[in-house]
């Protein structure tokens, strides 16, 4: 293996507010490949039937996160760049991920727009 680890672009910000496409121009101008890791691909990843369940979502979210996190840090140690486009909604999800990722370079990115945009 070339690379120790790889670098992690990690886009927090509200759905719609321009994380896809930050992270297509991203991957268009690096010198370097970047895989995209989305965590609403990653969600989608669900049969719709657990996705229109909100009960199941509100008991399997904190797992599910857990899940992207430690998946999308596993690429970076094994030395793949990766784009992370999520959404830390609620505070107590900031530390669990702060502590999957520590163990590699991170650029945090906050992506923010303005309320219009988000309304739409």
């Amino acid at each position: 293996m070339p690379k120790t680890t790889g670098t992690v672009i990690f886009m927090n910000g509200a759905s719609s507010s321009g994380k896809t496409t930050l992270a297509k121009k991203l991957q268009s101008v690096l010198s370097e490949p970047y895989f995209h890791i989305s965590i609403d691909a990653f969600l989608h990843q669900l049969p719709d039937a657990c996705l229109g369940d909100d009960g199941y979502l509100s008991r399997e979210l904190p797992r599910l996160l857990v899940g992207f996190n430690a998946s999308s840090a596993a690429m970076a140690r094994v030395g793949i760049n990766v784009i992370i486009d999520h959404v830390l909604q609620e505070p107590e999800w900031i530390a669990p991920c702060v502590r999957e990722f520590k163990s590699v370079k991170v650029v945090f990115v906050a992506v923010r727009c303005p309320l219009d945009v988000l309304e739409i």
